[in-house]
């Protein structure tokens, strides 16, 4: 739908993208100090918005909801901020994908759709907090990557609400609050140093 490719002095406002065959907003080629903010996907083949090799990246106040891959793709970022972003029956709400280096998410609202935040095994250095996830129905926080912190995090009746999969090294959760839904957190074998601090489980099935 919409291609940013390097430039500068950008200024988005009331953008929708809605039902491409890919991306909805691809930002790619070199980083820029422009934002991407005021943005509503939706329907698209792929994933909402995705970044690709991007440094220092601001992503903010954007909407995704119902599309093929995901809401937000992040692959070979590296210290981006993301903050503000709806996401709403999307496969994955954020997919931190290929190589991806300190990024942090911040007051995400997702719901529904599959894994609320799926972190890919080369991702290191991963902050999610003050967000609330809802209705996942694999995971709200699907974590294969290293040195994850969650912090601030509400989950509700998700499937599972932290999954820490198989070779994971380096989980820290704090107030983490989690009502509804079946397990709240799952430790695969083979991960590794996990902290949980001040975890609150409410009305869990299982």
């Amino acid at each position: 739908g919409l291609v940013l490719r390097g430039d500068r002095g950008t200024t988005m406002s009331g953008i929708r993208a809605e039902h491409n065959g890919a991306y909805g907003v691809q930002v790619t080629g070199p980083s820029t100090d422009r934002p991407i903010t005021g943005i509503v996907a939706t329907g698209n083949g792929s994933f909402g918005i995705g970044l690709d090799n991007q440094t220092g990246t601001h992503v903010t106040a954007v909407r995704a909801s119902g599309d093929g891959s995901g809401g937000l793709e992040l692959t070979r970022t590296r210290d981006v901020t993301v903050s503000a972003l709806t996401a709403a029956d999307e496969p994955a709400g954020v997919f931190t994908h290929v190589n991806n280096v300190n990024v942090v998410l911040d007051q995400l609202t997702v719901t529904g759709g599959r894994r609320g935040v799926e972190v890919e095994k080369t991702t290191d250095g991963l902050a999610v907090q003050a967000s609330t996830i809802q209705g996942a129905s694999v995971a709200g926080i699907a974590d294969d990557g290293k040195d994850l912190a969650v912090h601030g995090v509400a989950v509700r009746d998700s499937r599972t609400a932290l999954r820490v999969e198989r070779g994971a090294d380096g989980v820290t959760a704090s107030d983490l609050t989690i009502s509804g839904g079946q397990d709240g957190v799952v430790a695969a074998p083979g991960s590794s140093r996990m902290v949980l601090q001040d975890l609150r489980a409410d009305g869990l099935t299982g």
